[in-house]
């Protein structure tokens, strides 16, 4: 426990300590970063660190009735952008804090929506990043809910959305202990350390989990999230203490009673499957487990945006555990180790996810080759008009 907390306060101080040459706000990262992976490394540095709130600042920096309202528009709107994505508009009670960027990597147009206000070396309202790829491949939507702290998932998680031809990526603003309140949501099963309020795996509340509801609405209402081409994955890292038999352990938020294990072993096609599946093809010498292959503790069935997605109706996300017959698989939860997260891993890392996701239109005959083809011919023209 000593250790746990040692590693959580040099990492949240050495970041607030940093002297790197970062841009004044998180909107403008654009104009610092040559790629993906440099843009979400500099989002991160306007993180909300361990202990930035008190009740007081904490109750300030969450969104109001209308302006939660607004932010789930927001983020639909964005992420149903194509062509030039600063045309959306931004509700009045959202434009003091957030703006909305484009930004190009290899050719690629990418929309960013961060804010652009700044108070003592953070984000202003901390509510968060969102990435997306107008002209997309793949129904993927990633996410990095733990910033700082799971150490390198929000740089992997943008190298992988930009290998897959993912569709978004969404990355918390604040750090999981940024307020050091209990979570009035959820509680760990067994003893131990509390879930923080600002954690938003485990409180309902916070804006990410807003912003995910928000991306879930949209692909609903946009084709749905069909099982052989969609998922909603949040990449998360695991402590070096922590299920040290897996690399990398997947689950979807399900507990460990028989029809739980039965939901994961039984014939049926499942996202979660086909990534495992993919996985184990890019990395042989790696455990990579499902619930039923490890004893990990970390399952996810306390997560409550996978709760959402899993059915369980909004009112009740902090008191009722997903329902195996309501259980799609579009919610895939990854716990990684330190090498699974590792730069040189993650081109092997996005081939899994190119292979357990093609394009929905390859179901009807449409190549994906012919997909970036005709994509970049689009993208020529726009920039010629």
């Amino acid at each position: 426990m000593a250790l746990y907390w040692l590693k959580e306060l040099l990492v949240f101080h050495l970041l607030a300590w940093s002297t790197d040459p970062y841009p004044p706000t998180a909107s403008s990262c654009v104009s610092w970063a040559h790629d993906l992976a440099q843009l979400a490394h500099c989002l991160n540095r306007f993180t909300v660190l361990h202990g930035s709130y008190d009740t007081l600042t904490y109750n300030q920096a969450q969104p109001t009735p209308l302006e939660r309202r607004d932010w789930n528009a927001l983020v639909q709107s964005v992420v149903a952008a194509e062509g030039d994505c600063r045309g959306v508009e931004i509700p009045a009670s959202l434009r003091a804090f957030y703006g909305i960027e484009t930004f190009y990597d290899d050719g690629t147009r990418y929309c960013l929506l961060a804010e652009h206000s700044t108070m003592s070396q953070h984000a202003t309202r901390g509510w968060g990043s969102l990435i997306v790829r107008p002209t997309s491949s793949r129904t993927i939507h990633l996410s990095a809910p733990h910033p700082v702290y799971d150490t390198g998932s929000v740089e992997q998680a943008a190298g992988l959305f930009k290998l897959s031809g993912a569709k978004s990526l969404l990355l918390s603003g604040r750090a999981r202990s940024a307020f050091l309140q209990p979570s009035n949501c959820t509680s760990p099963s067994t003893g131990g350390r509390y879930y923080y309020q600002t954690d938003p795996t485990h409180s309902k509340d916070e804006p990410f989990v807003e912003a995910s509801i928000a991306i879930h609405s949209w692909q609903t209402s946009h084709g749905g999230c069909p099982n052989d081409s969609c998922a909603f994955i949040q990449i998360h890292a695991k402590s070096q203490w922590t299920c040290v038999e897996d690399q990398i352990f997947l689950s979807s938020g399900l507990g460990r009673s028989n029809a739980s294990i039965d939901w994961y072993t039984d014939s049926t096609d499942r996202p979660i499957k086909r990534l495992q599946h993919e996985l184990r093809k890019s990395f042989p010498s790696w455990n990579i487990s499902l619930p039923h292959e490890s004893n990990c503790a970390l399952i996810a069935s306390k997560n409550v945006f996978g709760r959402y997605i899993n059915g369980v109706d909004r009112s009740d996300l902090c008191t009722t555990p997903s329902k195996v017959k309501d259980v799609t698989g579009e919610f895939v939860h990854v716990e990684q180790a330190l090498e699974a997260r590792a730069d040189e891993n993650i081109e092997a890392w996005a081939r899994a996810l190119r292979a357990a996701f093609p394009p929905p239109s390859s179901r009807f005959g449409e190549s994906e080759a012919s997909r970036s083809w005709l994509g970049a011919i689009a993208r020529t023209l726009w920039e010629l008009l």
